[in-house]
């Protein structure tokens, strides 16, 4: 096949940032390229801790925005040069620009967008104008798109019940989320004192440092823990909240006994030393790393 024929998919995410939706459009492209598929990763802008994992094979098309609500023209003049059959967008703001891209464009392109979370908990959890205002678009957008995927059956129910989009339209698709060759790596040194010293047991979190989380909820409990257990906790991810759960962490008096690592490619080789993994979310689309811990 010529390297300049044109993608049998295109995938749509606004970065490779070390987020859940994003880590699973990797895994995604990867295993559609295996198979044999020419697949274009489309990208508001090409950066992220992500970027390493992505197979080679992969085209990755940087749309050079800074912003993913800047990027409508360029996604569009993508959609009329490279004309994919099919094109999956993934979070809310990429999939109202990738609905808006087919209908100013009128390309031929099947536009599928992918629902990641809890619609109406997200939206009543987000009071601010901003958040108002995408709510109002996803309800006008998404019934134009040519297919949803919920990924559980919460939030494809959810999705039909909140928004007026033809129920035959949405289907629910579980995430992958190991490949199945995979195994639980071995237990090495080096990764975290808290693994070397072993004062108590560790107890690991993963995801981004966001209020869907609800790490509050997580240090509270966490505080209760240690008035009768020297354990320690670990908090995976990175996020707007950070520098907050610092400060509440040292409130609560937990500053020695709690870390923050920030983002890691692969939770699993934390995991499988760590004595308990918990997860504190307010909602959940799907928890990956629940999956993962198992």
């Amino acid at each position: 096949m010529s390297d300049d024929a044109g993608p049998d998919v295109a995938l749509f995410v606004p970065s490779l940032g070390g987020g859940g939706a994003e880590k699973m459009v990797v895994h995604i492209a990867n295993a559609l390229v295996e198979r044999g598929y020419r697949v274009d990763l489309v990208l508001c802008h090409d950066h992220g801790e992500l970027t390493r994992l992505v197979d080679g094979r992969v085209r990755r098309i940087d749309l050079r925005s800074p912003k993913v609500s800047r990027s409508l023209g360029a996604l569009g003049d993508y959609l009329r040069r490279a004309r994919p059959p099919a094109l999956l967008s993934v979070l809310d703001r990429a999939n109202i620009v990738a609905v808006l891209a087919k209908l100013l464009t009128q390309c031929s392109t099947r536009i599928v967008i992918s629902q990641r979370s809890n619609f109406s908990r997200s939206a009543a959890n987000n009071g601010s104008g901003r958040g108002r205002a995408l709510a109002a678009l996803v309800r006008l957008l998404y019934p134009f798109a040519d297919a949803l995927v919920g990924i559980s059956e919460g939030v494809a129910d959810d999705i039909r019940r909140s928004v007026r989009i033809a129920p035959e339209k949405v289907v629910t698709i579980y995430n992958p989320v190991l490949p199945a060759h995979f195994r639980a790596p071995p237990a090495r040194m080096g990764l975290h004192e808290f693994f070397d010293r072993r004062e108590g047991p560790v107890v690991i979190a993963v995801g981004r440092l966001s209020a869907a989380k609800d790490y509050d909820t997580l240090l509270r409990a966490f505080a209760k823990v240690r008035q009768s257990i020297d354990a320690r906790l670990i908090i995976l991810g990175e996020g707007e909240l950070r520098q907050s759960l610092v400060v509440f962490a040292g409130q609560l008096g937990l500053s020695p006994c709690v870390a923050m690592p920030g983002f890691v490619p692969d939770p699993t080789s934390w995991m499988v030393q760590a004595d308990l993994f918990v997860l504190s979310s307010a909602w959940e689309g799907f928890g990956n790393v629940i999956v993962e811990a198992l």
